[in-house]
């Protein structure tokens, strides 16, 4: 009733009761995943990746502080859903259908339900985290989405999923789907026209092929191109170091060093100037969008893909762009 009514209090209250009772956590967040999911308007947003750590830096407290990390992970989601009604989905698709490619097809063509039954189709299957995650892999990697919240949220679902039960996956992943369909194709924007049109003329495929050398290192070509200006050097110069040897691993490496740079360099004064929407969250993203791109890659079941590669050279692109 506390979360149904967005009751910071009296979630707080029980969740200290319920602590002191020896209740498991993860079941405490899972009341709020149980209730918020389903009504998620657009699907999840940041409340899943919220919740997701919230619950994940548990070990730091103890006693009744532990309440502190549990009631901030399910408030967030007791906000953003306080009063909307549930989302139906469609029964499941036969299993025969549920293919990554079917849903590839059916995320690209904005066809929700759809690709909620084909998801639900797999895991009535019995399709496993290393079955499905793949499938939300492909999709993020599709386009730029969200300015890379899709790679981010998909890495939350199944992290959730490690901590609260794959048994709860028909919940989580089906209504994670909206917010892969109704994320804006950043790739499709202006902004993005000089980035995509170099990656256009990039052979993934066989830059995949290229195998990775141990020991690789940047000289410092890649840090200065996602230190500077031109807006296709993130291409060039990502394209560069992989056919030099470096893995995918090596360049996420850079990529996170050179939004580090853009940290410290940060103008916090920059926080007060409400005429310009550019601010620490836009720089850190980098950061988060790299480590789960990182998480995509290690739950990949080959090496290096077309797509694997298409999701790092975004995370250069994002890594220049905040600049």
């Amino acid at each position: 009733r506390g979360i149904e009514r967005n009751y910071t209090g009296q979630v707080a209250r029980d969740v200290v009761r319920l602590l002191q009772a020896d209740a498991n956590p993860g079941e405490l967040i899972w009341e709020a995943i149980a209730h918020g999911a389903p009504r998620a308007e657009f699907g999840w947003g940041h409340s899943i990746a919220s919740a997701t750590d919230c619950l994940s830096m548990l070990h730091l407290y103890e006693g009744d502080q532990r309440a502190l990390p549990i009631v901030q992970g399910i408030m967030g989601v007791a906000e953003s859903e306080r009063g909307r009604p549930v989302n139906a989905l469609l029964d499941p698709a036969p299993a025969s259908a549920a293919t990554t490619a079917a849903f590839r097809a059916a995320v690209e063509a904005e066809r929700t339900a759809d690709a909620q039954a084909l998801v639900l189709a797999a895991i009535e299957r019995g399709d496993t985290p290393d079955d499905l995650r793949p499938w939300f892999t492909a999709v993020v990697s599709d386009h730029h989405l969200s300015y890379g919240h899709g790679a981010i949220y998909s890495q939350k679902a199944f992290e959730l999923l490690e901590m609260i039960g794959w048994e709860r996956s028909a919940t989580v992943l089906p209504y994670l789907v909206p917010t892969l369909v109704y994320g804006t194709r950043e790739d499709k924007l202006p902004y993005m026209r000089p980035f995509m049109k170099a990656l256009a003329g990039i052979d993934l495929a066989s830059l995949a092929a290229v195998s990775p050398m141990t020991g690789w290192h940047d000289d410092g070509a890649l840090l200065t191109a996602l230190l500077g200006d031109r807006r296709t050097a993130p291409v060039d110069a990502t394209v560069a170091a992989l056919r030099a040897g470096a893995s995918i691993d090596d360049v996420l490496d850079v990529v996170v060093r050179a939004v580090s740079e853009r940290m410290l360099r940060y103008d916090v004064a920059g926080e007060f100037d409400f005429a310009d929407d550019f601010g620490w969250l836009d720089i850190t993203h980098g950061l988060t969008y790299a480590n789960a791109v990182r998480s995509h890659v290690a739950g990949a079941r080959s090496g290096p893909t077309p797509d694997l590669l298409r999701l790092v050279l975004f995370t250069a692109f994002l890594a220049q762009w905040t600049g």
